[in-house]
């Protein structure tokens, strides 16, 4: 018997169209969406002492640590962009509205949505 490893590569298996009703009102979207870009936020704030450089520069050497990824440049773009700016975002939350949050608890929370909007 050899001790040969065997290594395969996957095939990249996109999920179809999302073909769900909207979930959403367009300002239960916008009150949800703010609320996301305030939790997951562009790398562009000062958290306590910490300056944006000092912020961003940390930021940077962890990315490099832990991928392949050197270009500052590609780097600085990832970190700037906001989770609501892709519209793939948008479906991924609709497909966790539809697919894996039961009905009752979908209401509750367009209701706070509503609240708040």
């Amino acid at each position: 018997m050899s001790n040969q490893r065997r290594t395969t590569q996957q095939t990249p298996s996109p999920l179809s169209p999302f073909q769900g009703d909207q979930i959403l009102t367009e300002g239960q979207w916008t009150t949800l969406a703010s609320i996301v870009d305030t939790i997951i936020s562009p790398e562009t704030q000062t958290i306590g002492e910490i300056t944006k450089e000092a912020q961003f520069k940390a930021a940077v050497d962890t990315i490099k640590h832990h991928t392949n990824v050197e270009d500052e440049a590609l780097l600085s773009e990832y970190l700037a962009e906001s989770a609501t700016a892709c519209p793939e975002f948008r479906e991924a939350i609709y497909r966790l509205l539809v697919n894996q949050i039961h009905e009752e608890g979908r209401k509750q929370l367009v209701g706070v949505l509503d609240a708040l909007t």
